[in-house]
């Protein structure tokens, strides 16, 4: 699988310790992702655990508000569809 083909346009906080997304943070861009972290926990997540990760179709089970799938970016992938 390519990843532009899986990825839902959107970002989440993933942690290392846990393996999985924390925290249901889903935002367009890494920087609002970060931000997002950083209101709702405060200066803790500045921990080595946190990083910002791409949100595939097959992580949706990680969030218990449901999957959000970014409309822009599905336009984009069914209208750009290579051979």
């Amino acid at each position: 699988m390519r990843w532009h083909e899986t990825h839902t346009g959107m970002f989440g906080i993933w942690s290392d310790v846990s393996k999985q997304f924390v925290f249901g943070i889903q935002e367009p861009s890494k920087t609002k992702a970060w931000n997002a972290l950083f209101n709702k926990i405060g200066n803790n997540a500045r921990k080595w655990r946190f990083n910002v990760r791409p949100i595939r179709k097959r992580d949706a089970h990680m969030f218990k508000q449901g999957l959000i799938v970014n409309e822009k970016r599905s336009e984009l992938i069914g209208n750009n569809k290579r051979c």
